[in-house]
């Protein structure tokens, strides 16, 4: 059986001087995801409305520590990561979950949200390929 895993952003950077160089323009800082912004993976499966680009970098972490896997130099059940958009990386604290935490998740100020209570996708474009916006972002 898969152990919940749990993903916070911790940082969403830009890289100014390579937009500048190699984009067409510079563009904001993801805004599909918010710092502080929290999901759960349930079956080592990405969770509702997270971002399918980024799912994509950090999926092979979320499957060793939801298997029960540890990685090397860091605290056990857990691991720092982030996706591979080199324009505008995001960063991802990766942590598994005890059986006895709730299911909850944080949408910027938004504490203890069920991922049950709110749809997170949006219809909206998004330059990293995802696809959409983090709730309440223009």
């Amino acid at each position: 059986m898969n152990a919940r895993v749990r993903i916070t952003v911790l940082r969403r950077s830009q890289n100014v001087d390579f937009l500048e160089a190699y984009a067409d323009s510079v563009w904001e800082p993801c805004e599909r995801l918010l710092e502080g912004q929290t999901f759960v993976s349930k079956g080592a499966n990405i969770p509702i409305g997270f971002c399918s680009w980024a799912w994509a970098d950090i999926q092979k972490y979320v499957l060793v520590l939801a298997r029960g896997g540890n990685f090397l130099g860091v605290k056990p059940g857990t691991f720092v990561t982030c996706c591979t958009d080199g324009f505008r990386p995001v960063f991802f604290l990766v942590e598994r979950m005890g059986d006895d935490e709730p299911d909850v998740i944080q949408i910027g100020e938004r504490r203890g949200v069920s991922p049950y209570d709110v749809d997170h996708r949006l219809s909206a474009s998004s330059p990293c390929g995802c696809g959409s916006k983090a709730p309440g972002v223009g």
